[in-house]
């Protein structure tokens, strides 16, 4: 089929799956043409998944409709303090921050509260949220840290790890589900005072729905930046929709050091809550 000349947009990399079971039954695309990260590779201790229910019953339903969820990715601030896409934030729903233990099992830690910027509401770019967990997440998970605009990285020469859980294949009928996929993208403009940068996904390599919320890393003397935050991509539509790549263009995340003082204000706010805890200056948790 030939493409139509038409730039279309992927609202939301939210993807909806319809199943409890993380083995493999999640609704929505994740990472395409990346690598498998295993429970060895420290990004297994990074990156977080972010799953919200959308209905109310625990099952199936009379007529066998299983529970639909919303699935997303995240990454830890703090202990409790959790990093996502307010797009991500569903009103009245119950959500949950998963991972896998060192042996591989899931382990679901339930959200009570989301701070989502003010900002977002009159300007779809800012698409952040803070959620904040009932109790504290395990040691062995890593904290992100927030960048300075002074960081000695040279972005044209540096890849933008991007990584998420859920399916890697963004054409029908998709596949590929429950397993956390990283993979290096390029840049291709930034601007400190913009509220999102692009990522190349030319190639057919990078986010794709279902990593809404997930960080965009970049690794500097051992620690791990969260730049960006995975907000949506955009694609080529063609005649046959069903033959559209839909995450193979280009790739949009907000950009966190336009948000950062609202980050280092809201997590230092939520601290003064029971159990929490907070930022310092340069973004790292304390």
């Amino acid at each position: 089929m030939r493409k139509l000349i038409l730039l279309l947009t992927f609202l939301g990399l939210a993807a909806c799956q319809g199943n409890t079971d993380y083995g493999g039954n999640i609704s929505g695309k994740t990472i395409v043409g990346g690598e498998e990260a295993d429970a060895t590779n420290p990004l297994s201790r990074l990156i977080l998944s972010h799953r919200t229910i959308l209905t109310d019953n625990g099952g199936e339903d009379a007529e066998g409709t299983e529970v639909r969820y919303l699935q997303c990715s995240a990454s830890a601030l703090t202990k409790t303090l959790i990093l996502t896409a307010a797009h991500c934030v569903k009103p009245d729903t119950s959500s949950t921050i998963d991972f896998k233990d060192a042996d591989g099992r899931w382990v679901s830690t339930p959200v009570v509260k989301a701070t989502i910027i003010d900002e977002y509401q009159t300007n779809n770019d800012a698409d952040l949220a803070i959620l904040t967990l009932s109790q504290p997440l395990p040691d062995f998970i890593q904290m992100v840290t927030l960048p300075e605009p002074t960081l000695p990285i040279d972005l044209k020469k540096t890849k933008l790890m991007a990584a998420g859980w859920g399916r890697n294949v963004d054409v029908a009928p998709y596949g590929g589900a429950g397993t956390l996929r990283f993979v290096g993208v390029s840049i291709t403009n930034y601007a400190i005072e913009e509220s999102t940068f692009i990522v190349d996904q030319t190639d057919g390599k990078g986010m794709c729905q279902g990593d809404s919320g997930g960080p965009g890393l970049i690794e500097f003397q051992g620690k791990n930046y969260v730049l960006g935050v995975a907000k949506k991509t955009m694609f080529v539509q063609t005649e046959d929709d069903s033959e559209t790549h839909k995450c193979n263009y280009k790739g949009t995340y907000v950009n966190v050091l336009k948000y950062k003082k609202w980050i280092v204000d809201t997590v230092n706010a939520l601290s003064q809550e029971p159990a929490q805890s907070s930022l310092s200056e340069d973004g790292a948790s304390l």
